[in-house]
C-alpha cells in the first residue's frame, strides 16, 4: 500500500507506505512518510490510522 501526499515537513511531494507495528497488546497500522529531499528533516512521519 503506497499512496501520494505532502509532506508535513516542507509541503513536497512523496510517498506514505502502510505498515503494521507490534504494539504490546496488537498490530497497528501506522504509515510512514518518506520526504524525497534530504534536506527536509522529516524522514519518517508516523500516523495511526484511526477508524471513524
Amino acid at each position: 500500500m503506497s499512496k501520494k501526499e505532502n509532506c508535513p515537513g516542507c509541503g513536497e511531494h512523496g510517498s506514505i507506505d502502510g505498515r503494521m507495528v507490534d504494539m504490546t497488546d496488537k498490530r497497528l497500522p501506522v504509515l510512514v512518510y518518506n520526504c524525497p529531499f534530504e534536506s527536509c528533516r522529516v524522514k519518517e512521519f508516523f500516523v495511526t490510522e484511526d477508524s471513524e
